[in-house]
């Protein structure tokens, strides 16, 4: 090459023969041809070497570095400092890269140059290749900032780094060998922004061999102090591990992380591992009967079946395909009004976009001006989707607004909500916008089945303006502002609502098996560990909650 490449893939291996060629390949194949590979062979002693050999006589955009056995952390910063590119695409040894990886990660570092780190999806894949499951994880820096500190929310092998921005953190730390991507990503997001890709941009593998299993009682112990570090940091503490070489249980004590949180991590940790190794085995001993199902059966049946589905449009043949045609098939049938839902702090859409695909029509409820733009584009022609430009509060009429340009998403009325999790934000600007109320909102467009209300700690001035029972509800909470959370539940109490339950983060599954009372689920929340938790509170009239995935639905209507 006569110019520095824009991207450098680093590799570290050892002992890596099983799946070496097929992640080199992955790589070698990708649509984005300039780029150099750095592959650090970390004292490998079975057929690495002679590999790496092979494809660096024939490819010159392979560069080895060879050294004895050093460790992951040590091995992939050689390679960053190696490396000429001003983009660190990290690789593993036994993962397979899609085509358009390095294409489409790059353009969108390109294009957004406050992202210092960015990751993607993956799908999960067995030893023999088999894809067991797809993992999707958060997209937008302010949703992996609020779940970084309970769970490493960006896969190591999928990421694409700033070299600066990395080599500035201070690269990977040896005693966090087990979670030395994750201490990093900690690192890195206090100088700049994260973002994860929604593509699957990558096949991960899950065997026996890998670090996450086989080492997990440790993995578990250096998330836990990596986490720990992290939140002495926020708190302006230095760093306690800068000079640690080595993590112990009798450290993790000393960063006061207790023997039961320990245990509560490692528990967790394990029944994720085996859920996943449980789905892995059943595919191997389900591959025979599906083989068979599908050449006896279920291809017979598609076959037979083309001339009638193509002729009503269903050419999909997922299961999910027949599904959604049914459904379409029903609204067709039934044309009468669609269950209404309100969307309260709509920002961009998202959530929009969710109750639209499950068969409501939308009053989004939205005061920035920049996001009603967005909503209005995003949504222009859909007659199931209304923006009304105001917020809502207990009184009609208007109020100013703190909105954090850079991250609109936590723009707010309330002055608490900036002095939380978000205080190190700017609050820019603001806007005067106009207030209406929720009675006000009901009287104009109709009784929503369901109410979303998502407005950065200003929850409890909305359900003010609110005298009537919507049949379902939902309102953030965060760990906290659980004061504010108290206030909310006894309004709605005294509105007549008795049955409760809560999601974490955007996960959309309840935290407990049954519907509670408020004080229940006040408990429940008051109990939790993580001084970053956060999540949705689920309300409703009836003795029972819809399944909150499902919402508006059309089994709750």
């Amino acid at each position: 090459m006569n110019s520095p490449p824009t991207v450098s893939v680093v590799m570290s291996v050892f002992n890596g023969q099983a799946f070496l060629s097929e992640a080199i390949e992955s790589i070698l194949g990708q649509a984005l041809r300039e780029f150099e590979f750095l592959i650090i062979d970390d004292g490998s002693t079975d057929r690495t070497a002679e590999i790496l050999a092979g494809y660096a006589s024939r490819d010159a955009r392979i560069r080895v570095l060879r050294h004895e056995n050093k460790g992951r952390a040590e091995s992939l910063n050689i390679g960053i400092e190696q490396a000429a590119g001003k983009y660190i695409a990290r690789m593993d040894a036994d993962d397979v890269a899609m085509p358009y990886r390095l294409a489409e990660q790059i353009e969108f570092m390109e294009r957004h140059p406050e992202v210092g780190l960015l990751g993607g999806a993956v799908n999960l894949i067995s030893a023999a290749g088999r894809v067991v499951k797809t993992a999707q994880p958060p997209l937008e820096d302010t949703e992996i900032r609020s779940l970084m500190l309970r769970y490493n929310p960006m896969f190591h092998p999928t990421v694409v780094m700033r070299k600066e921005v990395a080599l500035a953190a201070g690269g990977y730390r040896k005693a966090l060998l087990d979670a030395d991507d994750y201490d990093l990503w900690l690192r890195m997001s206090e100088r700049s922004r994260l973002a994860n890709l929604a593509k699957t941009v990558l096949q991960y593998r899950i065997h026996s061999e890998q670090v996450s299993i086989r080492n997990l009682q440790h993995q578990t112990q250096c998330v836990l102090a990596a986490r720990a570090a992290a939140m002495q940091r926020m708190c302006g503490r230095p760093d306690p591990l800068s000079d640690v070489e080595e993590i112990t249980p009798q450290l993790l004590e000393t960063l006061g992380v207790t023997a039961a949180e320990t245990q509560e991590a490692l528990r967790g940790a394990y029944g994720y591992w085996t859920e996943i190794l449980k789905q892995i085995d059943s595919q191997a001993a389900l591959h025979p009967v599906r083989h068979a199902f599908r050449a006896r059966l279920w291809h017979p049946l598609l076959n037979f079946t083309r001339p009638i589905r193509h002729a009503l449009g269903l050419r999909k043949k997922s299961l999910k395909a027949i599904f959604v045609w049914f459904e379409n098939l029903y609204w067709s049938v039934h044309p009468g009004p669609r269950p209404l839902v309100f969307d309260v702090g709509a920002n961009a859409g998202a959530k929009t976009e969710q109750y639209l695909r499950n068969g409501a029509k939308v009053v989004c409820f939205e005061p920035q001006s920049a996001c009603v733009d967005a909503l209005r584009e995003r949504f222009r022609g859909n007659d199931r989707v209304v923006v009304v430009p105001t917020a809502l509060g207990a009184h009609i009429g208007e109020a100013e607004m703190s909105i954090c340009t850079e991250a609109n998403t936590i723009s707010t009325f309330a002055d608490a909500w900036k002095a939380g999790r978000f205080k190190d934000k700017i609050w820019d600007r603001a806007e005067v916008v106009a207030v209406t109320t929720l009675d006000a909102a009901i009287d104009r467009h109709g009784m929503p089945f369901y109410c979303k209300i998502d407005v950065e700690g200003f929850e409890h001035t909305v359900f003010s303006g609110l005298t009537r029972q919507i049949p379902v509800l939902s309102f953030e909470f965060c760990a906290e502002g659980l004061d504010q959370t108290q206030a909310c539940l006894d309004l709605l109490s005294r509105l007549g609502y008795a049955s409760f339950n809560a999601c974490l983060g955007e996960a959309r599954v309840y935290v407990l098996r049954a519907a509670v009372s408020s004080v229940e689920l006040m408990n429940q929340l008051r109990s939790m560990s993580d001084p970053l938790a956060w999540g949705d509170v689920y309300a409703a009239v009836g003795s029972r909650i819809p399944d909150s995935r499902l919402l508006p639905g059309l089994l709750h209507r």
